[in-house]
C-alpha cells in the first residue's frame, strides 16, 4: 500500500514537474525505492533515472539523489552500468561535485565511469595520484559514451605540476603528455 501511494506521489510530480520541486521529488524517489517490491526495485530504479535524465545533464543534486539511491539498492551487477550512465549525463561544469558522490559507491567490476570519477577526484580535490589518473586518461581517452568525462580529467592534469609529477614518474617527456592532451583536445573539437 506504501508503495502505490508512492507511485501515485511519482505520478502527479512528474506530470508537471520543474526543477523547483527537486525536494519533493527526491523524497518520492526515495520513498519508491523502499517500498517497491523486491523484483521491481531495479526497474522503478531504472524509472526514476530515466526522467532525471530527460533533460539532458544531470545536476550535481540528481547525482546525489542517483548516488544514494544505488547504495539503496545495492546491486553490483548492474552498479557498474548504472555508474557509467550518471557520468555520461553529468553537467559538465560540475565533475568535480558529481565525481565526488560516485566514489562513495563501492563499484565492482568495470565502469569506465567510475574511474574517471576517482581519477577526476583524486586529482582535483584529494590533490594525489596524479600518475595514476593519467594512466586512466590514456585508458579512456577514446571513451565516446563518457567523452566530457575524458575532457573534465585531461584539463584537471593539464598544469605545469602535474605535467612535472607525470614526467618524473614516468619516464614520458612534456612533449609525449602534451601530444596526448592536444589529441583529446582535438576529438572535443569535433
Amino acid at each position: 500500500m506504501a508503495f502505490n501511494i508512492a507511485e501515485n506521489k511519482w505520478e502527479v510530480l512528474t506530470s508537471n514537474y520543474n526543477e523547483t520541486q527537486f525536494y519533493k521529488l527526491e523524497e518520492v524517489a526515495k520513498s519508491l525505492i523502499t517500498t517497491a517490491p523486491a523484483g521491481r526495485v531495479d526497474e522503478i530504479y531504472d524509472q526514476i533515472a530515466d526522467f532525471t535524465y530527460k533533460d539532458g545533464e544531470i545536476s550535481e543534486y540528481e547525482a546525489v539523489m542517483l548516488v544514494s539511491l544505488l547504495q539503496k539498492i545495492n546491486n553490483n551487477d548492474l552498479l557498474p552500468g548504472r555508474v557509467d550512465e550518471i557520468m555520461s549525463n553529468a553537467d559538465i561544469r560540475k565533475f568535480k561535485e558529481i565525481s565526488t558522490e560516485i566514489i562513495k559507491l563501492e563499484v565492482m567490476g568495470d565502469s569506465a565511469g567510475y574511474d574517471l570519477a576517482k581519477a577526476i577526484f583524486n586529482v582535483e580535490v584529494g590533490k594525489t595520484n596524479i600518475v595514476e589518473a593519467y594512466e586512466t586518461l590514456v585508458k579512456y581517452k577514446i571513451n565516446v559514451e563518457l567523452r566530457n568525462a575524458v575532457i573534465k580529467l585531461k584539463n584537471t592534469l593539464d598544469n605545469d605540476k602535474n605535467i612535472n609529477i607525470i614526467t618524473k614518474e614516468t619516464g614520458l617527456n612534456r612533449h609525449e603528455i602534451r601530444a596526448l592532451f592536444e589529441e583529446i583536445a582535438k576529438k572535443e573539437a569535433i
